[in-house]
């Protein structure tokens, strides 16, 4: 049980350490979106004539931005850790916080560095958020696949009453539609991917013209997919959910999704934008359906105006489908560089340790003790991980108190019995810190290396992180 407990200490150790890696390597893209959004906003404000198209094609560019340009930037520093790990010796980055809470753990014998205190506040309000709001989408999504078993579904193409137009929209969908009339008085609503379905008050059944205007709406939703966007939307915004700008353009993007589908509807010079505006009157004030995983007619009554006035100043015409979508990949492409671009303010104008010639690196070097190589086949591990490394490191005191922070690169060679010889400090920063991380490193044990399956000798960097908390730091 005891050796279970350090186990598992080490890997919630080392797993709160990259925890702590992705959040830092993050708040930067994040300032960097949120301040990008709110200029397209302001932008998007002031540019209120512009087709709908053109508003609902740029907030959804940033919405899918924000998650895109995270996995970007994760890929690069995981290309970068991948290439520079060809080039030379792996090395592991340890980033130790002052103060450093010691804890002893009964039967180990060793000390163990704890995250900081804010750290695990932090994870818990983020954990919970995060499970409530998906929570809350799970359960809306089983409450939607109840209620579809309780509708009776048939092809849309079996109305009698459906016009040819419609007819014929349905059946360039990519699925076969179908269609399911409620007895409660509720708003139209499509849902599915594979298998759409669109739900319609029974009280359209005798009026075609009705019945037929509000087909039309929802097939055009299934038609461009909304279905999956607004699913995908409301992702973003659940693992996002801290996040202020992500509410306010999820909700934005719902608003102008229905606008977009009225200027679809009314591109058609066959339909009445009167008749089409009384429909949206009679269904507006009806209660909506599980609006997180289904897409409503009339999502909300308060857009009623705002849905009128686009209808009167937006021309009939043509629709600028390809330069809205032109601008969505710009925009999307756009915010991702910008957000990766972030990267490069890790160390600015720290020079980078030299590495091994590549050409040479396969090849022995030798030293007093004999040869080494500094890449092999099977490259030494720590044993351990680096959480037990990071136990025999505490921060000096003095180096706390004169406000030493940064880098100390230790090198070494990690002999065929996995020891740890001649270990030196490339580069340090004083103040008892070089002398901190020697001792640490001296003490370590490693797998050995391997060439053609045999151990031998490896050269062998790592840099060691000292980084104050800002209270700690001096001014």
């Amino acid at each position: 049980m005891t050796v279970w407990r350090i186990e598992m200490s080490g890997f919630i150790q080392e797993l709160s350490q990259h925890a702590i890696s992705i959040l830092s390597l993050a708040a930067a893209p994040l300032l960097i979106w949120t301040m990008l959004v709110i200029v397209v906003l302001l932008l998007l404000r002031s540019g209120e004539r512009l087709h709908v198209l053109y508003h609902y094609q740029l907030r959804l560019a940033c919405l899918v931005a924000l998650p895109a340009g995270l996995v970007t930037l994760l890929l690069i520093d995981l290309g970068s850790a991948v290439m520079a790990g060809a080039a030379q010796s792996p090395l592991k980055l340890i980033v130790l916080e002052a103060p450093l809470e010691l804890v002893i753990s009964e039967g180990t014998g060793a000390d163990s560095a704890s995250l900081p205190n804010w750290f695990g506040l932090v994870l818990f309000v983020y954990g919970s958020g995060l499970l409530v709001m998906l929570g809350r989408l799970v359960m809306e999504w089983i409450r939607l696949r109840l209620l579809n078993r309780s509708f009776a579904l048939f092809r849309l193409e079996s109305l009698e009453t459906l016009s040819l137009a419609n007819r014929r929209l349905a059946a360039s969908c990519r699925s076969a539609v179908r269609v399911a009339f409620s007895r409660e008085g509720m708003t139209p609503v499509t849902y599915g991917w594979s298998q759409p379905v669109i739900v319609i008050p029974a009280s359209l059944i005798r009026d075609s013209e009705k019945l037929n205007l509000v087909v039309r709406h929802e097939l055009m939703h299934v038609r461009n997919g909304d279905y999956g966007v607004h699913l995908l939307a409301s992702l973003i915004r659940a693992i996002f959910w801290f996040h202020p700008l992500v509410y306010l353009l999820h909700h934005q993007l719902v608003e102008y999704r229905e606008m977009r589908c009225d200027s679809l509807v009314l591109s058609d010079p066959d339909i009445s934008r009167k008749a089409y505006a009384s429909v949206l009157l009679e269904l507006l004030p009806l209660p909506g359906l599980n609006r997180s995983v289904s897409v409503n007619m009339a999502h909300e009554s308060s857009n009623l105006k705002q849905r009128i006035n686009k209808m009167k100043i937006e021309k009939r015409g043509s629709i600028p489908i390809k330069s809205s979508l032109s601008l969505f990949c710009g925009l999307t492409i756009a915010v991702i560089l910008l957000m990766s671009c972030a990267d490069i303010q890790q160390n600015p104008g720290e020079p980078e340790l030299a590495g091994p010639d590549p050409a040479e690196d396969m090849e022995p070097r030798s030293d007093e003790d004999g040869d080494y190589y500094t890449v092999v086949e099977e490259m030494p591990e720590l044993i351990g991980g680096l959480s037990s490394l990071q136990e025999r490191i505490q921060y000096p005191e003095s180096a706390k108190q004169a406000g030493k922070e940064g880098r100390v690169y230790v090198q070494f060679i990690v002999n065929e019995e996995g020891e740890v010889e001649n270990p030196r400090i490339m580069r340090g920063i004083g103040g008892g810190a070089d002398e901190a991380a020697l001792e640490a490193v001296s003490q370590a044990t490693f797998k050995p290396g391997r060439q053609r399956g045999q151990p031998v000798r490896v050269q062998y960097a790592l840099p060691i992180v000292f980084k104050l908390n800002a209270e700690d730091a001096e001014p």
